[in-house]
């Protein structure tokens, strides 16, 4: 058996992480106007932006106001506003965040919060976890924050036994009769 080496360009995870909580902040943070005009504009330029359509711009300028991307294109192509705050990204990609949509998170919050940062390290942004959430704490981490952590949600318990073949006995059904819970994802 040999081995095939791939000759993609390797890039650090770091790096988008990073750009992509810089985007987030801005977009979160930007502080409305008080006149009730447009909220101050944060530009960033100077970033490989992959865009949610999978297209790329090299040297990509984007301006966020308030909690909205108001032009995204070409550095030459995008119309600065005065004024504006500018973040160089120079050497970084910006990219939407990824969306795991089929995971089994820890049970335990310490482990979980561990779990959800490296899944953010990696450009995580939200992970769902799948029918094996017992006790509580899917429920409770579900509205948290976790510091530089992915998001994360849940599909609550299982409803006609566990994926090891057991029964679900003792188990109620999510959003159903005495559970207190309601449930992220239906089944």
């Amino acid at each position: 058996m040999y081995r095939v080496r791939s000759e993609l360009p390797h890039f650090s995870a770091l790096p988008v992480a990073l750009a992509s909580s810089l985007v987030l902040a801005a977009a979160c943070s930007a502080p409305e106007a008080s006149d009730g005009a447009a909220a101050a504009a944060t530009v960033f330029e100077g970033a490989r932006l992959i865009a949610g359509d999978g297209s790329v711009i090299e040297d990509a300028v984007f301006i966020v106001q308030g909690d909205q991307f108001t032009q995204v294109g070409s550095s030459g192509d995008v119309d600065i506003p005065q004024g504006a705050t500018v973040v160089d990204l120079s050497g970084k990609t910006v990219m939407p965040a990824i969306v795991n949509a089929h995971m089994h998170l820890e049970l335990e919050r310490a482990a979980r919060t561990e779990q959800l940062q490296h899944i953010a390290y990696y450009g995580g942004g939200v992970a769902i976890s799948l029918g094996l959430d017992d006790g509580d704490i899917g429920f409770e981490m579900r509205s948290e924050l976790v510091d530089e952590g992915a998001q994360s949600r849940t599909a609550g318990r299982p409803l006609l036994g566990d994926e090891r073949g057991g029964s679900s006995s003792g188990r109620s059904r999510i959003g159903g009769p005495g559970s207190g819970h309601g449930e992220d994802l239906g089944r």
